[in-house]
């Protein structure tokens, strides 16, 4: 029986609208504003910034982001990176373009005052693995990981 309630637990849990930044109201409830927040501030970190070379390749001054979730055009409005606004597009047309120059996000999960996200930069290898905290209503880096894949 505690089985049972475990997995219902965790399934309210995960279902959860806030749990995905979607659905009611409330404090658990992730706004687009700040989700352009902390893509700002995951695309802004200083270790980062040695892996885009966009002085050296001016290639890379456009900066496009594969869509995922809440991840698109629409609600990243706004989030520059070279001075220039990011692209969200689809996988296909990320192909299509063919362009190196892409990230992925491959987790995104918000909960509460808290929210993890990865991104992945395939053209150097790269993933950050982010720990993003709310406090006093701004959303900052809590801790960060970086690898060389």
């Amino acid at each position: 029986m505690k089985t049972i309630s475990a997995i219902l637990g965790i399934a309210l849990l995960l279902n959860t609208p806030g749990a995905i930044g979607q659905g009611r109201s409330g404090d658990n409830e992730l706004q687009l504003s700040e989700l352009k927040d902390i893509f700002q501030l995951a695309l802004d970190l200083p270790e980062l910034q040695l892996y885009m070379h966009t002085g050296a390749n001016p290639d890379r001054a456009q900066l496009y982001i594969q869509e995922f979730g809440l991840v698109n055009q629409d609600n990243l409005k706004g989030v520059k990176k070279n001075n220039k606004q990011v692209k969200v597009m689809r996988e296909l047309d990320i192909k299509r373009i063919r362009t190196k120059n892409y990230m992925i996000v491959g987790d995104m999960t918000h909960v509460g005052n808290s929210m993890r996200l990865q991104i992945i930069y395939p053209v150097e290898g790269v993933k950050v693995t982010y720990q993003f905290r709310k406090a006093k209503g701004e959303w900052s880096i809590f801790d960060y990981t970086l690898v060389e894949e």
